[in-house]
């Protein structure tokens, strides 16, 4: 009955937070996350939900077209990076991010486990994805799941691997394997759009972008931000 959409509703609101501690950490009090996720989860998350997903809202009657969002790409992901921008202006880049008016680059200390969580978080997304098919369609038929499914999938390692060949040619060598993995999950929920190859393009492009105006997001989340709203259009 009402619990599986209210534990969904629970997940997405959750993964809309989340997304802003990755723009700025290192640089926030521990008070500002609580504080934070309050306003996020209690005012403007739900509000914007109402808007997307409810049949009578403004939004959707404004005209025949509606809006798309099967997997909560705009609902969470671009409301989480446009908060993680806004918040990481704020803050201020880390301190050595931008030395002399170039971009001193900051890679991990572990890209195993960065490559790990990536596919731990790709594995938990088909469930999320796939599940969401019986929110809508209660009555759904199996094909309709393996349908989600196999875009989850082709989003994601499309998206990557398009990622991945920009910044070896950006880079003239083999980048690091972040450069995938964050354009790998961005694309999760962009089940919408069949061009994922170029949302990988895309967030490569918009995170070059925040960097060149000396705007430190520490995962580059807030530069997801143009991939959904683009991909959430299409």
């Amino acid at each position: 009955g009402r619990q599986r959409p209210w534990f969904l509703s629970f997940t997405f609101a959750v993964a809309c937070c989340v997304i802003v501690s990755g723009c700025l950490a290192e640089r926030t009090r521990l008070v500002v996350y609580p504080l934070y996720t309050l306003l996020v989860t209690a005012l403007v998350h739900p509000l914007l939900v109402h808007w997307i997903w409810v049949d009578s809202s403004w939004l959707n009657t404004l005209s025949s077209c509606r809006v798309l969002d099967f997997a909560g790409g705009l609902a969470v992901h671009a409301l989480g990076g446009l908060f993680g921008l806004v918040g990481a202006i704020a803050v201020g880049p880390r301190l050595g991010r931008f030395e002399g008016g170039a971009v001193k680059d900051l890679p991990g200390h572990d890209m195993a486990f960065v490559t790990l969580g990536t596919f731990m978080l790709w594995f938990g997304w088909f469930g999320f994805n796939s599940g969401s098919v019986y929110v809508y369609q209660p009555n759904a038929p199996a094909s309709a799941v393996q349908l989600v499914a196999m875009n989850t999938t082709l989003a994601a390692s499309s998206a990557g691997l398009a990622s991945l060949a920009v910044a070896c040619w950006w880079s003239g060598g083999w980048p690091r394997g972040a450069d995938a993995c964050l354009a790998l999950l961005v694309c999760c929920s962009c089940l919408q759009a069949e061009c994922w190859g170029a949302l990988g393009l895309i967030e490569k492009v918009a995170c070059r972008r925040v960097l060149g105006l000396h705007v430190s997001s520490m995962l580059c989340s807030s530069a997801g931000m143009a991939q959904y709203w683009w991909s959430s259009g299409v």
